[in-house]
């Protein structure tokens, strides 16, 4: 709640300062895509009246959401071993040096039931050194649910997967439990603080397209087709896009994404005049950019109050990157 209250309207506010634009067009993605939503609706996005946002694309949640059963499951877990055991975080991920304790739960999390034609990707054998990218899946599976098609990630990907997940935060984790519960998004006290067609009509004054994966096991795919429903009901213009043979992660890091996602993408902002308000007037064919992790961070320094934006923050973003030209 203090994200969409606080940190986006800042975050939005700083990029059309720096731009000179007076509208932004965003693309957010799961608990991004979830913190724009309640953002937009609890009405932190406009400015007299004015929507400081000209279009979105939200990809796979939406202001209704469906989570699979297990996904219910796991976060009832997850609250009641914060309030049992006080834990602040849980590590999706493991280090070479596993504990006894660790490495009998790495094996309890083997047991994920994965869909048939996944589970052979997940399975460990008797050496769990040998399969650092196997345990770091099986253990962020158990958190989120399955983030991934494993074929569509490369073993790159896989054993990135440490900087990519990290540390799950349970407090934030207790909200999203809340979404399971209600299928919708809600405050911390799960209350239906946001969602209505009456909310969407009177915030959601610009063109949307909701990407989701075909195989997503961590939203389900009726997040789709209960949202669309949602703002067809609300008149606002929405478009759905289902990507076949991609879950949650993969759409965004997956290894043919820039060939079944990002023309999506893409496309929404070409029509919506997104890309000509970067610059672009069209989108070139066979256009090929290099995108490489940092080798260190990134790490947040301070958080402050921003010396030059009034009700924004100014925060230090570090990070160490391997010199420009060098593989």
């Amino acid at each position: 709640d203090d994200i969409a209250r606080h940190d986006v309207p800042a975050l939005i506010q700083e990029v059309l300062a720096i731009s000179g634009k007076p509208q932004v067009h965003v693309v957010a993605h799961c608990i991004g895509s979830a913190m724009f939503c309640m953002s937009a609706l609890g009405g932190h996005l406009q400015t007299r009246g004015k929507p400081l946002v000209a279009s979105a694309v939200l990809m796979q949640v939406g202001p209704l959401v469906q989570l699979p059963y297990a996904s219910r499951a796991r976060a009832f877990v997850a609250m009641r071993l914060r309030q049992i055991v006080g834990a602040a975080e849980a590590h999706s991920v493991a280090s070479q040096d596993v504990s006894d304790t660790e490495a009998l739960m790495d094996r309890i999390f083997g047991t994920y039931l994965y869909p048939k034609d996944q589970r052979a990707f997940y399975q460990l054998t008797d050496d769990l050194a040998k399969n650092t990218a196997r345990v770091n899946a099986n253990r962020s599976a158990a958190i989120f649910g399955q983030l991934f098609q494993y074929e569509n990630m490369t073993p790159d990907l896989l054993a990135a997967l440490p900087d990519l997940l990290g540390s799950c935060n349970l407090t934030t984790y207790e909200q999203t439990a809340q979404y399971a519960y209600e299928h919708r998004l809600t405050n911390q006290s799960g209350d239906d603080a946001y969602v209505s067609a009456e909310r969407l009509q009177r915030h959601f004054k610009f063109p949307v397209t909701l990407v989701h994966g075909e195989c997503n096991q961590t939203f389900d795919i009726r997040t789709l087709e209960r949202n669309e429903r949602l703002f067809r009901q609300a008149g606002v213009a929405f478009a759905p896009r289902v990507v076949p043979g991609f879950g949650h992660l993969d759409c965004v890091v997956g290894k043919t994404a820039d060939k079944a996602v990002f023309p999506l993408i893409a496309g929404h902002l070409q029509s919506t005049g997104g890309l000509a308000a970067c610059g672009f007037t069209k989108v070139k064919e066979g256009m090929e950019v290099d995108i490489y992790l940092p080798r260190v961070g990134p790490w947040l320094g301070h958080v402050r109050p921003s010396p030059r934006v009034p009700d924004a923050i100014t925060l230090r973003l570090g990070l160490r990157i391997d010199q420009l030209g060098r593989s």
